[in-house]
């Protein structure tokens, strides 16, 4: 970092950290930053959801940092659907019956709320203003009879396996 060699940093974790990092930059305000600061987990448990399978993935969750996800647990598909698409406006990701976890590193970064910071050009910030909104589950049969009976009635706006042109 001290070099100067380094033109980008992307990190997710505390700000304080963050901040002792830039500094070591010699140019810290050349250097594009998109970072992903003090972001909590939620969890929202819904009256229909396996207990065993809560208390596990809950503690989980709870015990990473992660950030800027909620964790939906339940069965109800039209439950899941009215809470999804508020939802995607103001988290990141939104894990299906699964805890809040970090993603595979082909996934973009998709730093929200003024807890993330993206430094960009013109043209990088409208690609990452433009990043969807993740949604995750864990490869169950029921998670997949969820999605599938979500998207074949088209009970969410945002889960749809129709294209946007």
């Amino acid at each position: 970092m001290k070099s100067g060699k380094i033109d980008a940093l992307a990190f997710i974790g505390s700000s304080r950290v963050a901040d002792i990092l830039k500094k070591q930059h010699p140019k810290p305000h050349r250097m594009r930053s998109i970072l992903g600061l003090e972001a909590k987990n939620a969890a929202i448990i819904l009256k229909d959801a396996d207990l065993e399978i809560i208390v596990k993935e809950v503690v989980l969750g709870a015990l990473s940092y992660y950030g800027q996800q909620v964790s939906i647990f339940g069965e109800n598909e039209d439950q899941i659907a009215r809470l999804i698409d508020p939802l995607v406006n103001q988290v990141c990701r939104v894990n299906l019956n699964s805890q809040c976890q970090r993603g595979p590193d082909t996934f973009p970064f998709t730093g929200r709320k003024d807890s993330a910071e993206g430094t960009l050009s013109v043209s990088d910030a409208l690609r990452v203003f433009t990043i969807r909104t993740l949604v995750a589950a864990k490869d169950t049969d029921m998670n997949k009879k969820i999605l599938k009976k979500i998207m074949r009635e088209n009970k969410s706006s945002f889960l749809s396996t129709d294209y946007i042109l």
